[in-house]
């Protein structure tokens, strides 16, 4: 079952019930699950999760903040959103996060100026919860036939997070809450607890325009220019859509500014010969929108980098992305090719880099945004993907005789241009949406 098509079909649970919404994108990925370890993965997580009985921890202090941040991922598309937009925040601010993100490197800064409220402190099960659980998996279950362990599990996650959640909630006043995205589990709790208490909430858009990424929980949605807002508008969703930018890309001109600095560092910290180019490929089989497919006949076309001596492949995997499509493919191409840790920054890759290349997401755009030569490869020669190529932006690549002629090309002055065109209409206040974005909040608030 594709995604579009799951989502059509999951509508009919959430108008009967909308917090289903926070289980709605871990249970497509489990529809195949195979059903008895479904059934032992339930009894581990029900005698793990039980403890959460006994657990009596509260906060004390009731406090009144302006805007709530609640962060449930460290990497650059979570916590890399909200960074930005939270260190220019004058207000007084709270930040509700769990243990991963707590503990991230990339927090630290964050920490050390914002109150904190780690929610995994406050997980929270009680005994009338059960009966809820065992009676909404056998429904939801039975209506897209599937496993009803696997229902269970992530019900069981959902309530226990809620509890947390709303305890942490019941104990401050704000005006607003902000959120990276509306389709992860935790997120989509806070912002339904959110609309309860009356808080605003604002979701920013994180993600490539596509199915995947069309939110169903938020009451205002945050996209980075005009082209996403009659994107989304079109989706007929219900969220008001704001293009006010995305904070992400605020640090765009500090980064070219050190361009030289960066890659001199890249390049010794990976032991990248200084007469070699690189060749960045951005992957993401992890999404769920056009199979598997897409990905292996990129990763096979990237083989063909391998054999140019002149360039260096070097790929970065999705923070969320396994690496085994990667070993399958790549089986004794491996010490050629540099595959960089997840927590790699993305940006100074991408300026170290000569050409830049992913099938379809948002580093597609980052990438044009910082001026390098970008490939949209689709070998796969999907028509249903999102073009940023073929009608304007970059470059793109469905042959392998085209990507041959790209990496014979040395002068990319008119792609590069062209690209510009692209990202001058994708992006509204680029460089400086954080001030934009907390200036529409605080009229909001007047």
């Amino acid at each position: 079952m594709t995604w579009q098509k799951y989502c059509a079909k999951y509508e009919v649970l959430l108008y009967q019930n909308s917090e289903l919404a926070a289980i709605r994108q871990e249970l497509f990925f489990r529809l195949k699950a195979n059903k008895f370890k479904a059934f032992i993965k339930a009894i581990f997580i029900l005698l793990k999760f039980s403890k959460y009985l006994f657990n009596s921890t509260k906060i004390e202090n009731k406090e009144k903040y302006d805007n709530v941040y609640f962060i449930d991922s460290s990497t650059s598309a979570n916590l890399g959103t909200l960074k930005p937009l939270c260190q220019r925040d004058k207000k007084k601010t709270l930040l509700i996060v769990n243990t991963e993100v707590l503990n991230s490197n990339s927090f630290i800064t964050l920490k050390n100026r914002n109150k904190c409220i780690n929610y995994d402190k406050y997980l929270k099960l009680n005994i009338k919860d059960i009966r809820y659980i065992i009676k909404k998996s056998f429904y939801v279950s039975r209506y897209l036939e599937i496993s009803f362990y696997t229902v269970f599990v992530l019900l069981l996650r959902m309530v226990i997070n809620r509890n947390s959640l709303q305890s942490i909630f019941s104990t401050i006043e704000a005006k607003n809450i902000l959120t990276s995205n509306d389709t992860n589990m935790y997120s989509s709790i806070a912002i339904n607890i959110a609309k309860e208490i009356n808080l605003n909430n604002y979701t920013l858009q994180h993600g490539f325009l596509t199915h995947f990424y069309i939110p169903t929980t938020a009451t205002n949605y945050i996209v980075w220019g005009q082209k996403a807002k009659e994107w989304f508008e079109n989706k007929k969703i219900s969220s008001k859509v704001l293009s006010l930018g995305t904070p992400r890309l605020d640090k765009i001109e500090s980064i070219k500014q050190n361009t030289q600095s960066i890659k001199d560092k890249f390049y010794k910290k990976f032991n990248i010969q200084k007469s070699k180019k690189i060749f960045f490929y951005m992957s993401h089989s992890q999404a769920p929108e056009f199979g598997i497919e897409l990905h292996k006949k990129n990763f096979e076309a990237l083989q063909e980098v391998i054999k140019d001596k002149s360039y260096q492949l070097v790929i970065k995997l999705h923070p969320s992305e396994s690496q085994k499509l990667f070993d399958e493919v790549f089986i004794s191409e491996k010490e050629n090719i540099i595959l960089l840790p997840k927590e790699e920054n993305l940006y100074h890759s991408i300026v170290s880099s000569t050409i830049c290349a992913s099938a379809y997401s948002t580093t597609l755009v980052e990438a044009m945004c910082f001026e390098k030569p970008t490939l949209q490869m689709n070998l796969a020669k999907i028509e249903e993907l999102p073009d940023y190529s073929i009608k304007e932006g970059c470059v793109s690549v469905q042959k392998m005789e085209e990507l041959i002629l790209i990496l014979q090309q040395v002068d990319f002055k008119d792609e590069i241009n062209r690209q510009n065109i692209y990202v001058n209409s994708y992006f509204d206040n680029l460089g400086n949406s954080a001030e934009s974005i907390l200036r529409y909040i605080g009229k909001q608030n007047d």
